[in-house]
């Protein structure tokens, strides 16, 4: 088990739930799942450095001044989970040091690509590629 805390926190059923909910902006949430922003923890509680990975869009820039993002208490709803934030930024972290997040992204792109074309489809006439469909569908894990 490599991060206990958020298993202990939130299960994979309540990830997209209002318990691990944080608004943003469209175009930074999309990065934020795609692992290219995170938000590092500071020694401050509940204040975080805004941590940007080399492939994250420049012409995304609408950050903190001094690159710092700080939670405070509401009484209506919880703040993010510390722990959880710590775990994405110690993935993300991992994704950008060993290019793991390009490889996902890149594979999750020719994956949409082969479900919404009638290349996925097995031709009759044995023509079709197996090899490669097994290799997106199953990012390698199929030798050939």
């Amino acid at each position: 088990m490599y991060f206990p805390a958020p298993q202990k926190i939130l299960s994979a059923k309540e990830i997209n739930t209002l318990r691990n909910g944080i608004t943003l902006r469209d175009s930074v949430h999309t990065q934020l799942g795609k692992f290219t922003i995170a938000l590092k923890p500071t020694d401050m509680g509940n204040e975080y450095e805004v941590k940007t990975c080399k492939c994250y869009p420049g012409l995304i820039s609408h950050h903190s001044p001094d690159r710092r993002v700080r939670f405070l208490p509401n009484t209506e709803y919880k703040i993010p989970s510390p722990a959880i934030l710590d775990a994405h930024w110690r993935v993300c972290e991992i994704f950008n040091a060993s290019a793991m997040g390009e490889t996902i992204e890149r594979r999750l792109r020719e994956w949409e690509g082969l479900r919404g074309s009638k290349c996925a489809i097995i031709r009759e006439d044995g023509t079709t590629d197996l090899a490669s469909l097994l290799d997106i569908a199953l990012w390698g894990q199929v030798s050939t």
